[in-house]
């Protein structure tokens, strides 16, 4: 197994051990409420409808669906570029829909402190790369090149994976009432607060902006070194082709030009073709000047 394949099985494994041990460490009561979404759009679908019928909090719990749907917009490129990097899991992304609107179901109890969340939500949104534009640039060199894409940046993506499914577990254990209850993931920023688990709210998440400041700077760089790599394989293939223009337009020239002893022979024949007339108009000349002498 070469060193590439290695690292890229790893950076997977980041994404498929967040997803397991998010849904084993549910507890019962949890479990029944969560559900898996193929996307944000039928996500957002289901949360506007518990938000309907809601008996009360409707206009906060809507304005904590647009600040949900904020982090949709910018997490839903997030998964296309997951989609292109490592296929066929789209389990990946419909776990962490489903996180998202469990955090929303159990929250709707609790609606001043769930809008303190999605605010988060929202800041985790802007915190996040315009993904977008990354998918269409990473879609054209993967599809040019016929290969995968850097593990690095894969790694990176699955690091903000965790963060998000881990945040998630964390207020869903939070309006559960459970918070004795902890999950560590690897990879994810709770790493980071060993000594400040019981800090206060806006504390304990700040490392997590931090880290996802970060991870935008960190996907900045590699897709500048994905462009610079498309631009040196470019110019390798612009210089192979100009080498390959004055290979064959050197042997056309050669086969067009000959040297001066080749040419002579050449116009030789050509004058006696011309200078020479042919044998059967030898003998009518011959006689018609014989004729005219007698």
């Amino acid at each position: 197994m070469d060193s590439h394949h290695s690292h890229r099985v790893d950076s997977i494994s980041i994404f498929q051990e967040a997803c397991d041990r998010f849904q084993s460490s549910l507890s019962d009561r949890q479990r029944q409420q969560f559900k898996r979404f193929p996307d944000a759009t039928s996500m957002l679908r289901s949360i506007e409808a518990e938000v309907k019928h809601h008996p009360v909090h409707k206009s906060l719990l809507t304005l904590c669906c647009k600040k949900i749907s904020a982090l949709s917009e910018k997490l839903s490129p997030f998964f296309k570029v997951i989609d292109i990097l490592v296929s066929s899991h789209a389990e990946f992304a419909a776990i962490a829909w489903g996180s998202v609107r469990l955090v929303f179901m159990l929250g709707t109890n609790y609606a001043e402190f769930l809008e303190r969340v999605c605010e988060l939500f929202e800041a985790m949104a802007m915190k996040l790369p315009a993904y977008q534009e990354y998918y269409d640039n990473i879609n054209a060199v993967v599809r040019r090149r016929g290969s995968q894409a850097p593990s690095r940046l894969l790694k990176g993506m699955g690091y903000i994976y965790a963060d998000l499914i881990q945040f998630c577990y964390d207020i869903c254990q939070i309006f559960s009432r459970q918070r004795s209850k902890f999950l560590f993931l690897r990879g994810s920023f709770v790493h980071s607060l060993s000594r400040s688990l019981f800090s206060p709210f806006d504390v304990r998440y700040d490392s997590l902006l931090r880290r996802w400041d970060q991870h935008q700077k960190l996907v900045e760089l590699e897709m500048e070194l994905l462009a610079n790599k498309e631009q040196t394989d470019t110019l390798l293939k612009v210089e192979s082709m100009l080498g390959q223009f004055i290979i064959e337009g050197g042997v056309r020239t050669e086969q067009n030009r000959s040297s001066p002893e080749e040419q002579r022979p050449r116009a030789n024949q050509a004058s006696s073709s011309v200078l020479d007339p042919p044998s059967h108009m030898v003998g009518s000349i011959r006689s018609h000047t014989e004729s005219k002498a007698t």
